[in-house]
Formats: structure tokens, C-alpha cells, sequence
């Protein structure tokens, strides 16, 4: 049997030669329309706080996700002065985080 998942996250990809921002993590996430309704920057940032809120989570915390993609949940994290790590299956992916 074919692993189709590793070719669908393997074939997406970002532009490494631009600073990414939160938007282009998403889109490389597979955020972006026709897959999703087009997740909002401001909705995104305000689900990262509700996490951080939920798990205490302070600037001086070391967080790492496992199945990191592309960064997108790590990033805001990261702006804030978190230490930030991760993990993903799509190499593709890894190298745009």
C-alpha cells in the first residue's frame, strides 16, 4: 500500500528565501482555501493565547509540537521570546519552520 499522506505534506512547500510570516505558515499548513475556510490571522493568534492562557504558559517556557508542519503554532510562541522546537513528518515543511 502507497503512504499517500508523506507525497500530499511533501509536495507542499514555502518560499525559504522569505522571512515567513504567520499567513504563509498557514497557507504551507494547509490553511488555505479550498482545503479550509481560510483560517484568519487574528483567529489564529487568539487560539494561541487561549492555549496559553489554559496551560499556564509563559515567555520563559520551552515549548516543542510534535507534527509541527510548518511552524504555524509555534510562530507566535517564537515572537514572544518562547525557546520553540519541532517535529513533523513532511521534511518540506521542517525546512520552512
Amino acid at each position: 500500500m502507497e503512504n499517500n499522506w508523506y507525497k500530499i505534506w511533501n509536495r507542499r512547500q514555502g518560499d525559504e528565501a522569505e522571512q515567513p510570516t504567520l499567513l504563509s505558515l498557514l497557507v504551507a499548513n494547509g490553511y488555505d482555501p479550498p482545503w479550509s475556510s481560510g483560517v484568519q490571522e487574528s483567529g489564529w493568534m487568539a487560539y494561541g493565547k487561549h492555549i496559553a492562557a489554559r496551560l499556564n504558559i509563559t515567555p520563559k517556557d520551552s515549548l516543542l509540537e510534535v507534527g509541527c508542519g510548518a511552524g504555524a503554532f509555534l510562530y507566535p510562541f517564537y515572537q514572544q521570546g518562547n525557546p520553540v522546537a519541532g517535529i513533523d513528518y513532511s521534511a518540506n515543511l521542517v525546512k520552512i519552520a
